[in-house]
């Protein structure tokens, strides 16, 4: 551990940063691959209108998800900052804390589920065949969400300690069986939407039991001890107020895709709803690369915060910027040039290809501003300031929800899709302010003559 801190507080930033993300960024992308398979192979073992009903319950994965981000996050960086200025007992009870809040919340909200399940996919008002696939899918999907948040949390924690290698292996393991169960349980057993939630179930079920396995036998300070389990009010209340911007974006995630799917539902058809399926999966694997390096990019920030090496937090925070704009420029050049053919990886359907071409490419337009907008908000995380991070998240559903009624009303289906970069380019510039700010108030402190870091 002492070697690690010791290279993320005095190693080249720009090769510690390519280091640390290269491992995170390839788990990332493979870690998509959850969503993204489901997608795909339902689409085409079962149709389109599979892809409508895997999209109509995105909003209550993002809600599972929500909870689980905002305990990792906001555990990841009190550990970072923790093991940065030499306090390793309070980094290993933030870990216990975190384990703790996580039962508290995920358990009750897993049984709710099953309980009002049916009723909740009833108001999101899809027709009877979209409604059954999501009821069938959602059913065994449930189950996992448990174990996917637990995962979800040790990650954050593996990679708060500076181990991105360790962090990925459960990723890559769970996605390549994932892969291959989706294959067997639709294609081979004919199990349509339960085969692809069964899939992804298990996968995740052994993706928990191999990071059980690493904190038992592998070289980490963090062990499944009772003593390391004490509950601490006031870690508890740092990890969700730190945590809570990210809990947010991803709730506000969840409301959008609510807003979004019942207005796709109002100005077009169930075609659109699974193309704006395709559209997010199209984004959600062009963002892994950079929650990857993000979440590099916030371990070393953390760190050397932590250690007041001030003026390396300013030139990480510089160097993200950089990578993560010139990647997403790159893929969305690529997004303008083959639409047709990314669609067609997901359905056979020429339908929803026609339709979904221009869909698509707006969608993804302003690629490169989301990224910066998501490096942002995980900056003033990382260094502690949730305040910051939080208005940063609340600006962009903000931006939206008006937006997402103004444009229909002049033009149709393709102005619920135009709304989203729209805002994303609003929130970007937000963002911008705030990290303007803050460059600042770091140069006054460097400059100071008494300053060391």
């Amino acid at each position: 551990m002492d070697s690690k801190k010791h290279r993320i507080l005095n190693d080249n930033l720009r090769k510690l940063l390519f280091k640390f993300s290269l491992p995170t960024v390839i788990g990332m992308v493979v870690a998509s691959l959850y969503n993204l398979v489901d997608t795909i192979f339902v689409g085409k073992g079962v149709g389109p209108l599979a892809i409508a009903a895997v999209t109509l319950i995105m909003p209550i994965m993002l809600v599972f998800l929500s909870v689980a981000t905002m305990i990792g996050v906001g555990s990841a960086s009190i550990i970072s900052r923790s093991l940065g200025s030499g306090r390793d007992r309070d980094a290993v009870l933030t870990m216990g804390n975190a384990y703790l809040l996580d039962l508290m919340i995920i358990i009750p909200m897993v049984i709710l589920l099953y309980i009002f399940k049916d009723r909740i996919l009833g108001l999101f008002g899809a027709g009877e065949v979209v409604f059954t696939y999501a009821s069938q899918y959602l059913s065994i999907l449930a189950i996992g969400f448990f174990f996917f948040a637990l995962s979800f949390i040790s990650s954050q924690v593996i990679r708060a300690e500076g181990m991105e290698r360790a962090a990925i292996y459960p990723l890559i393991v769970g996605a390549a069986l994932n892969i291959i169960m989706d294959y067997i349980f639709i294609f081979i057993l004919d199990m349509g939407v339960r085969g692809a939630a069964l899939a992804t179930t298990l996968s995740q079920f052994i993706m928990f039991l191999m990071v059980v396995m690493y904190f038992q036998f592998a070289s980490t300070i963090f062990r499944p001890r009772l003593k390391n389990f004490i509950f601490k009010p006031h870690l508890i209340k740092d990890i969700i107020r730190i945590g809570f911007p990210s809990f947010l974006e991803q709730l506000s995630s969840s409301i959008i895709f609510i807003m979004l799917n019942s207005l796709i539902l109002k100005y077009g058809n169930e075609i659109y709803l699974a193309v704006a399926g395709v559209g997010q999966r199209i984004i959600l694997i062009s963002l892994r690369p950079v929650f990857g390096i993000n979440f590099s990019f916030a371990t070393i920030t953390s760190f050397n915060y932590g250690a007041e090496r001030l003026r390396r937090v300013k030139t990480v925070l510089l160097e993200a910027v950089m990578w993560v704009i010139t990647l997403l420029l790159a893929i969305y050049t690529l997004i303008l040039i083959i639409p047709d053919m990314l669609l067609s990886v997901f359905s056979n359907d020429r339908e929803l290809i026609a339709a979904g071409i221009i869909p698509i490419m707006i969608m993804c337009a302003l690629l490169p501003f989301r990224g910066f907008f998501i490096i942002g908000r995980s900056f003033f995380q990382a260094i502690g300031k949730s305040r910051q991070a939080l208005i940063i998240n609340t600006s962009y559903i903000l931006f939206l929800i008006p937006l997402f009624y103004i444009l229909p009303i002049f033009m149709g289906i393709i102005g619920v899709f135009t709304a989203w970069p729209i805002a994303v380019f609003s929130s970007a510039l937000l963002s911008g302010v705030f990290l303007y700010r803050e460059i600042k108030v770091l140069d006054r402190i460097i400059d100071r003559p008494a300053d060391s870091c």
